[in-house]
């Protein structure tokens, strides 16, 4: 048995683990917080700001953070994709958010991130219902007010109509109902601001134009710690993502690449607005690929012993540097 398995097996040590990670998560981020924290969201119709102290925001985002983790927990049992390394999905939310605390003090994305996971877990229940209108149609909605919150994620439609595509027979119903939920949300919010005058902040200008390319929100201290952690982090994150085309069951295979297919798109957009917006959604996702790709790895110790590596480079470089 492995070390991550010995630990996950005990439940007296795995949660004194999780407990120190947490107090050691709690201190990163304090000691890391930013000089201010931004208030306006060019890229959303709707601002989701919450005006509140530093210390309140970073409990607020680790408590976004818990329930995020306990749904992809759930769509793991669910689908039965890691079985027994499900240890290590809460290690890579804790690798990665020891990597970049500042990513804890941007409420937009955590709150982006919940919905669409949220709509995720609706989109892969399709391929096994008698029905999928309602499932379809939730999925969408959720969609489409995380597109409200940061309109790039509008390229989420893409995942659901291929979603649609590969769970169903051709139903033109499916996608134009799809559309229907789509366009819902809009459709009430410009009612609404029609009615009591309200003036809406359309972000195509600023999604074309302001940041496209050129990476705002990030920021890294250009040392060789921040390298070798980046580059590790990166590295094992292709390698599980390739992974995938490994799996052998068409329906599991099929399953993760829809995963496959929206953690590539959100970290493009991580890429391309900033990381600090959007991080944490293709990291959600990609914590899955990684678990699977440990369960299926023979030399499990490869693997613990980078995690290790890593996480001991990424709470060194921010408490002792």
């Amino acid at each position: 048995m492995s070390i991550f398995q010995k630990i996950s097996s005990n439940p007296v040590l795995k949660w004194s683990i999780a407990l120190l990670a947490c107090i050691l998560l709690i201190t990163i981020g304090i000691k890391n917080r930013p000089e201010s924290i931004p208030t306006f969201n060019p890229y959303g119709i709707i601002h989701i700001n919450f005006r509140l102290s530093k210390s309140i925001m970073l409990f607020l985002s680790l408590v976004l953070t818990y329930i995020i983790y306990q749904i992809i927990l759930k769509i793991d049992l669910e689908h039965r994709y890691t079985e027994k390394s499900r240890f290590i999905l809460a290690l890579t939310f804790f690798l990665v958010l020891f990597s970049f605390p500042e990513i804890l003090y941007h409420s937009n994305g955590f709150v982006v991130t919940l919905i669409i996971i949220i709509s995720v877990k609706y989109l892969l229940k399709i391929h096994n219902q008698d029905s999928v209108l309602k499932l379809i149609f939730r999925a969408s909605f959720l969609g489409s007010l995380a597109s409200l919150i940061f309109f790039p994620v509008i390229i989420y439609l893409l995942v659901i109509f291929g979603s649609i595509a590969v769970f169903r027979p051709f139903n033109l119903k499916n996608y134009l109902l799809a559309i229907i939920a789509w366009s819902l949300p809009y459709f009430y919010l410009f009612s609404f601001s029609y009615l009591l005058d309200w003036n809406l902040d359309i972000p195509f200008k600023s999604v074309f134009n302001q940041s496209l390319l050129t990476m705002s929100n990030q920021r890294f201290a250009l040392n060789t710690i921040n390298y070798i952690l980046n580059s590790g982090l990166v590295l094992l994150a292709i390698i599980a993502l390739l992974a995938n085309f490994s799996i052998k069951q068409n329906l599991k295979r099929i399953e993760l690449s829809i995963l496959f297919f929206s953690t590539i798109l959100f970290a493009i957009l991580s890429l391309l607005f900033g990381i600090n917006s959007f991080l944490i959604l293709s990291c959600s996702m990609g914590c899955i690929f990684i678990a699977l790709y440990y369960h299926s790895f023979n030399k499990k110790w490869i693997i613990e012993s980078i995690f290790i590596v890593l996480l001991l480079l990424s709470i060194g470089s921010h408490l002792f540097i």
